[in-house]
């Protein structure tokens, strides 16, 4: 999923979702992880729709160690 969502020749709504499949898998190992992944991601991103959807997973995982897409 993260190669997907770092693929800038993949339309908005595909990386979207690749972004919020890979960081919810990563945090299934750990937290840390999960920020490691989405700081690879981001320095992928142009589109300021994604890099909202980024911002907003960061600031979830630095204030409740986990991202909760439910």
């Amino acid at each position: 999923m993260e190669l997907i969502a770092s693929d800038k020749t993949q339309v908005e709504q595909i990386r979207h979702s690749a972004i919020l499949f890979a960081i919810s898998s990563a945090q299934g190992e750990s937290s840390a992880n999960a920020e490691l992944v989405l700081e690879r991601i981001t320095s992928t991103l142009e589109d300021q729709e994604l890099k909202a959807v980024a911002a907003w997973l960061k600031e979830d995982l630095e204030k409740y160690g986990y991202v909760s897409l439910y």
